[in-house]
């Protein structure tokens, strides 16, 4: 089981079965084991960070196995805030699983395993690279199945929803810091004026609260579609509708 303080590097093929064109490797490294990382996988070779790299990739013996795209992201400026390498090969399923085999073993020194389903985005939420909402866009996007499902999972992912979320929560502290105000300094004579600005963040937030609501429930209808029957009698037209 995946723990929350789990440290130890991981590794993924990261596109899905099947053959493609092209095929990726992740690897995700604590900061600690990133020159032991790049120093065993690529010797000699000084990686830029985000440029492409054209390298050749080889297995534990040192046989050619690919020449491949690789990508170098540093931490914290990466997808799980960790040292991030993708190694962007052919997409055979065979070779791919080559490669990942060439790097457990290549690795096995710093402790690297496979990483678990959704590990990759679990770390970057650890790491507060990104929140629960937009962790649960990733997912979202890619099980989506229309373009307006697709549509809403990004703009999720973008912090479109986190941020309203964050203005709702903005409000309530306000109220409370204003409530707070009137408790320790009650003989000062603003508490009409006070109670009417709590009353109107509270309003707002709920107001707010309700918008939200209702994005959410029109949200999974897009993510999980909706069951209908179309029920009549005979001939009058449901297979047209249909």
């Amino acid at each position: 089981n995946m723990q929350l303080n789990d440290k130890t590097p991981i590794v993924a093929i990261a596109t899905a079965a099947g053959r493609g064109a092209i095929g990726v490797v992740r690897l995700s490294v604590p900061v600690h084991h990133t020159d032991a990382m790049l120093s065993t996988l690529f010797p000699g070779i000084l990686l830029e960070p985000r440029h492409a790299h054209l390298l050749d990739v080889t297995d534990v013996k040192g046989a050619l196995l690919d020449r491949a795209i690789v990508l170098y992201f540093p931490a914290p400026a990466s997808y799980t805030g960790e040292t991030v390498l993708e190694i962007q090969a052919h997409g055979g399923p065979m070779l791919l699983r080559l490669i990942l085999r060439s790097v457990l073993e290549k690795l096995a020194f710093i402790g690297i395993r496979i990483a678990e389903p959704g590990e990759f985005t679990k770390r970057a939420f650890l790491n507060g690279r990104i929140d629960l909402a937009q962790a649960e866009a990733v997912s979202g996007l890619i099980d989506a199945v229309s373009e307006a499902s697709a549509q809403a999972a990004a703009r999720s992912l973008s912090g479109d929803f986190s941020r309203r979320i964050h203005a709702v929560g903005s409000l309530l502290d306000e109220a409370r810091a204003l409530t707070e105000a009137q408790l320790d300094f009650p003989e000062e004579e603003l508490d009409d004026l006070m109670a009417d600005e709590i009353v109107q963040r509270m309003e707002t937030a709920a107001g707010r609260i309700d918008e939200l609501l209702k994005t959410a429930r029109k949200g999974a209808v897009l993510a999980e579609g909706l069951t209908v029957a179309l029920v009549g009698a005979p001939n009058v037209g449901k297979s047209s509708l249909l």
